[in-house]
């Protein structure tokens, strides 16, 4: 996906890379996948420090451990403005696919020291 430029409030702001990945998990026994997003600048600018990250050890995570049955088109769905070129991306219940968890939107604002990503995280009742 290329931001460059396509977008009124992300001009000016270096390219990132974002990486969905599907992982496979067990907590306690308790085996599932989850969905993993992850961005970093595309071609880092001079100077810039680099975002922190929470250690992958105390997340929990392995991001080696990509899942045997998950498939992003079962997590994501894409959605673009071939006009504005602006992009929604719904996270969603691989097994009930009409309920979203997260919609994240093309107007974000990354930089050394903010980054603002407008995105929407869907609340349900205890059920979902």
């Amino acid at each position: 996906m290329d931001l460059k430029g396509n977008l009124a409030n992300n001009k000016g702001t270096p390219d990132i890379t974002v990486t969905l990945s599907v992982l496979g998990t067990e907590i306690a026994g308790d085996k599932r996948d989850i969905l993993n997003i992850f961005w970093t600048y595309t071609n880092k600018p001079e100077g810039f420090k680099t975002p922190y990250q929470v250690p992958l050890d105390i997340a929990g995570i392995d991001k080696t451990k990509l899942s045997a049955t998950g498939t992003l088109d079962k997590w994501v769905v894409f959605t673009q403005d071939n006009t504005t070129k602006s992009f929604t991306l719904d996270i969603v219940n691989p097994a009930k696919p009409a309920v979203k968890y997260y919609t994240l939107s093309s107007d974000m604002q990354f930089g050394e020291y903010i980054n603002v990503i407008n995105g929407v995280a869907h609340t349900y009742g205890t059920t979902e």
